[in-house]
């Protein structure tokens, strides 16, 4: 499946909406995280902006084409037949059956939710740290480029203060 979310243009993508009232469109670019329990079947997914990390998932989503060429040649029938049988057996039971099956698990993950319901996304800079520096700097990156609010302390303290006069 192909969705055309966003278009390279200079220094910013270029966001693709859509106008359909039944469907809400998120900006950005997303990834499908999988999530397995510890006996290797398929726990849950999680749909949500390509930036966000699950280390313990294993990610659906990759290029196929770029400038209009595919990157990988698509797999034959044996091996998509293969692929179809290993990851049928992963999905619960309960999923599988074919009498009253359950849906599969798959949520929005919490940053979606949040723009979904309109909230407003803030980030106080000074006071939240990554353990790896470089991911830190690419959630404030993040935040800025998805019109969040980066804060400082001070400006917290000083609006506190300010709403209490």
């Amino acid at each position: 499946m192909y969705k055309l979310v966003d278009v390279a243009s200079g220094d910013a993508p270029s966001y693709r909406a859509k106008f359909s009232e039944e469907k809400t469109t998120y900006r950005g670019r997303k990834q499908v995280f999988r999530l397995t329990n510890s006996d290797g079947s398929f726990r849950e997914d999680v749909i949500a902006r390509e930036s966000e990390r699950y280390p313990e998932a294993e990610l659906l989503l990759s290029p196929v084409m770029r400038e209009g060429k595919r990157l990988v040649p698509s797999p034959n029938l044996v091996q998509t037949r293969a692929r179809a049988r290993r990851e049928l057996s992963r999905l619960p039971e309960p999923c599988r059956r074919l009498q009253n099956p359950e849906p599969y698990p798959v949520r929005f993950s919490r940053e979606l939710g949040l723009i979904k319901r309109g909230y407003p996304v803030h980030l106080v800079e000074d006071a939240t740290r990554h353990l790896d520096s470089r991911r830190g700097y690419a959630t404030i990156q993040h935040v800025r480029r998805h019109g969040g609010r980066l804060l400082t302390t001070s400006e917290v303290l000083a609006g506190v203060l300010q709403s209490a006069a």
